[in-house]
């Protein structure tokens, strides 16, 4: 039996790859296409999935015929031309700064996790892309293996496929936080979930104090007027209750409770995703049944 090479099987692979990633475009691209033809009202004859997927098997022969020139019946070193040794060079720079996005998102992953939801990382990570890209640019290759072009592709994939990890386990992992802030400032509360202190905060809120467990639990504390309890309350869809009570309590009864002082003008607030304790339940209830000026 005739023994496959490594670099015979990794060329089937990118080949493969490549095919898989045009269909996925041209079926996005057909989804788009047809439903402006369609409008409002598809033919009841011709399902857009048939039609989805006819363009696609028509239209990826066609690509899959260059593709493979160009990774299997291609030679085994080529000289590049010049634009293509600059794209090529730029891809190298890609991958050695993908590479670093990796490990420094590893490090930070085993030392310091709550780095990973800082603002301003995404724009660090653009711009250590961009310096690696450009640097390998000035840098193209003249001459360029074809088992070269296959791992840097493979290499390229990996790395996102490695972002991504880190992101799914970052769900995994529980992340306290503790924020003192005088107003909303999501750079200042990179772990708050930022539809958690929309859901939490009132506009307009001062002397805000945010903690918890990321994905899991908060309690908050801040000062609001009357009126912004109001406009808070009308925009999360929770009722008040009619007291003219020093103190009392709202919220869904579910997930969420909160407790305002009138004189104080302090909003406590408390969320749990799995649900509130017993105890907040029964205040809640207790509360909603106070006679009206106690």
């Amino acid at each position: 039996m005739q023994k496959i090479s490594l670099n015979t099987i990794t060329n089937y692979l990118m080949f493969l790859t490549l095919c898989l990633f045009s269909a996925g475009c041209l079926f996005v691209f057909s989804v788009m296409l047809i439903s402006r033809l369609q409008g409002d009202t598809p033919s009841p004859t011709i399902p857009w999935t048939t039609l989805q997927i006819g363009f696609v098997l028509i239209i990826v022969p066609f690509v899959a015929k260059r593709l493979f020139a160009k990774v299997i019946a291609a030679p085994e070193e080529v000289v590049l031309p010049a634009g293509a040794g600059i794209f090529v060079g730029f891809l190298q720079g890609l991958l050695y700064g993908g590479a670093i996005l990796v490990i420094g998102g590893i490090v930070l992953f085993c030392f310091n996790p709550q780095r990973l939801f800082s603002h301003d990382l995404f724009y660090y990570s653009m711009a250590t892309l961009g310096v690696t890209g450009v640097a390998g640019a000035f840098f193209a290759p003249v001459r360029v293996a074809r088992k070269a072009r296959l791992w840097l592709l493979l290499a390229l994939i990996s790395q996102f496929v490695t972002l991504s990890a880190l992101r799914q386990l970052l769900g995994l992992f529980p992340l306290k936080f503790d924020y003192t802030v005088a107003e909303i400032n999501f750079e200042k509360m990179p772990l708050a979930d930022s539809n958690l202190v929309n859901w939490l905060v009132p506009d307009g809120a001062k002397n805000i104090h945010i903690y918890g467990t990321r994905g899991e639990e908060a309690r908050v504390q801040c000062q609001i007027t009357a009126e912004q309890l109001k406009e808070f309350a009308k925009k999360n869809k929770l009722e008040l209750p009619e007291t003219e009570s020093r103190e009392f309590a709202f919220g869904n009864n579910e997930t969420v409770v909160f407790i305002y002082n009138r004189e104080s003008g302090v909003l406590i607030g408390f969320f749990r995703r799995d649900g509130l304790p017993g105890h907040l339940r029964r205040e809640t209830k207790a509360e909603e049944k106070k006679p009206a000026g106690q």
